[in-house]
């Protein structure tokens, strides 16, 4: 799904600022030529505000989740354009959720950790979501069953899964997938066409005047080109520590945090 006007595309790639590498190839390029260097890493203290045990992977270790995982979501009968929603807090699941869907050709909303099952509900409702993946409690809620409730309410919902290890009664837990899918599961047959780079990738959420969730959708070109200004500027050494407090949901956390 493009909806990014050809003419802006072509200017674009005219001037060298958008190419034709997704966020998930983007990774896996890392991957291949750094496949020993730490990717991604929870905080020692993650226990003490979110449930689940603390991980850490290099990224050949990260990108076989995310190749695995993304096989799984194309094998359960997600196709390309599908929107997956995903909510939970900063985790190394979330991530590898994220970039699988991605590799699966699907478009993923991030749901902001604040909204509760009505705000949720009317975005999936509004993007015509087919699965959601909720993370670990938070802040003393459970956000997986709230998922379940809200999946309860949405028939279109065809999936709903769990992150971490005390996932929610009812849903599909995400760590135990990837511990049962063979390596021989045939990957997802991604994008053919040479703009694969142009297709949507998120959904982030901005508010209509009478409340209402709108979805802002943004292309693999539209954030890379968002990672490279902050990368850039700061004139980031190679393979630096950083840590990004903000959610995955917008361009702090998206753009300034997990692009670069």
């Amino acid at each position: 799904m493009i909806l990014t006007p050809q003419k802006t595309i072509e200017t674009h790639q005219q001037s060298g600022i958008w190419g034709r590498v997704t966020l998930d190839a983007l990774f896996r390029k890392t991957a291949t030529a750094h496949p020993d260097r730490l990717a991604l890493c929870d905080p020692q203290d993650r226990a003490d505000a979110m449930q689940g045990t603390p991980r850490r992977l290099t990224y050949a270790q990260a990108d076989e989740e995310i190749s695995r995982l993304a096989a799984f979501f194309s094998a359960v009968g997600l196709s390309p354009d599908n929107v997956v929603g995903l909510q939970s807090p900063n985790t190394v699941e979330a991530v590898i959720a994220f970039l699988a869907a991605l590799r699966a050709g699907l478009v993923v909303a991030p749901l902001p950790l604040h909204w509760r099952q009505k705000n949720v509900l009317a975005a999936l409702s509004r993007a015509g979501a087919k699965a959601l993946v909720a993370g670990e409690g938070f802040g003393g809620r459970n956000i997986g069953h709230e998922a379940r409730d809200t999946a309860a309410e949405m028939f279109s919902l065809r999936f709903v899964f769990g992150l971490g290890t005390e996932v929610a009664d009812g849903l599909i837990e995400l760590s135990e997938v990837l511990k049962e899918v063979s390596d021989d599961m045939p990957p997802p047959p991604g994008r053919k066409d040479a703009n694969a780079a142009d297709h949507v990738a998120t959904l982030t959420w901005t508010h209509s005047t009478s409340g209402e969730p709108l979805p802002i959708a943004r292309s693999h070109n539209q954030w890379i080109a968002a990672g490279l200004m902050p990368y850039l500027e700061l004139s980031l050494p190679q393979a630096p520590v950083t840590v990004v407090p903000y959610a995955l949901t917008g361009m702090a956390g998206i753009g300034a945090g997990l692009m670069p």
